[in-house]
């Protein structure tokens, strides 16, 4: 997989460091986009940008939006198709910074051509400092392609075995929370309920053993029971409830909505 260097130190920057994000694109790389642990991996990515479109597969054709300001997207898109003021054709991978409703006249446009993007645009989430190679003017604003700083990952972003067999247990536990706070676990089950009368039995035991009869082996035999017993409790009780997994989605959604309203600002363009 080749991604821009500029999705790896923007994804740094947002909260995800090196080695986690290592882990990430390798899960990604190793697995089919229709694995849970894929769908997780890009889940948490796209909530880390609030981006809309992340698809990080390589057999797809690579794509990812990362909304930076109001109005001002970057993007990298391995199988778009741009044409430029001129007409000419672009093709490949592409790299370019989104401005959304907002038109660029073609002099100026053809002007700012192979000077630094901070000339038309400048915001410190933006490689300011990426050399403009085309401009074109869509229906839905302005498209600056940029000079492309692409990496691979394998030697960008090594990661071993067990990081990424740490990072499934991240993904699993935080798919657990959001399954938890969208009301979608199945609850009390027949199981779930016998294993707590089990633990709260064995709890009582070993009080009373540890009051009137101090046996070491058998209070840590019922120690051991009741650990177990509420364990298999847990899990019961908060496996997700398949009927119910779209309220995970749309739980997933609202989140993200709420904070690309937080992260769109105020544009600077210049």
């Amino acid at each position: 997989m080749r991604l821009d260097r500029h999705f790896i130190d923007l994804t740094e920057r947002r909260g995800i460091p090196r080695r986690r994000l290592a882990a990430l694109i390798r899960l990604i790389e190793e697995t089919t986009r229709y694995c849970e642990e894929h769908q997780e991996a890009e889940w948490l990515l796209e909530k880390t940008h609030s981006s809309n479109v992340m698809r990080l597969s390589s057999s797809m054709g690579l794509r990812y939006e990362i909304p930076v300001t109001k109005d001002i997207s970057f993007r990298q898109d391995e199988h778009g198709t741009v044409r430029n003021l001129n007409g000419v054709t672009l093709e490949g991978c592409h790299v370019l910074v989104h401005l959304e409703e907002h038109a660029i006249p073609a002099s100026l446009g053809i002007a700012c051509v192979g000077k630094p993007l901070r000339t038309i645009v400048d915001h410190p989430a933006l490689p300011g400092d990426r050399i403009v190679k085309a401009i074109e003017q869509i229906d839905t604003g302005t498209a600056i392609v940029l000079e492309a700083d692409l990496v691979e990952t394998v030697s960008e972003l090594p990661a071993r075995q067990y990081e990424v067999v740490l990072e499934t247990l991240r993904l699993a536990l935080a798919e657990k929370r959001d399954c938890l706070a969208a009301g979608a676990n199945v609850g009390p089950s027949f199981g779930s309920i016998s294993m707590l009368a089990v633990t709260i039995f064995c709890a009582m035991t070993i009080l009373y053993r540890t009051v009137h009869e101090p046996t070491i082996g058998w209070t840590v035999l019922f120690g051991i029971l009741a650990v177990v017993s509420a364990c298999a409790a847990a899990f019961m009780w908060t496996r997700p409830d398949r009927y119910l997994e779209k309220r995970v989605d749309k739980y997933r959604q609202d989140m993200l909505a709420s904070d690309r309203k937080a992260l769109l600002g105020e544009i600077a363009v210049t």
